[in-house]
């Protein structure tokens, strides 16, 4: 299947319109959406 939201912060995260209560934001996206990171998740 096609993935819906663009990776980043190295694969770890997602471009989002907005980060849910399990994530954080991390840093803008290109195309100005939200790079976020599950809180679970660790480099």
């Amino acid at each position: 299947g096609r993935s819906e939201f663009k990776r980043c912060w190295k694969g770890q995260g997602a471009c989002r319109t907005y980060c849910t209560r399990q994530e954080t934001y991390m840093h803008m996206c290109p195309d100005a959406s939200l790079c976020c990171l599950a809180y679970g998740t660790r480099p």
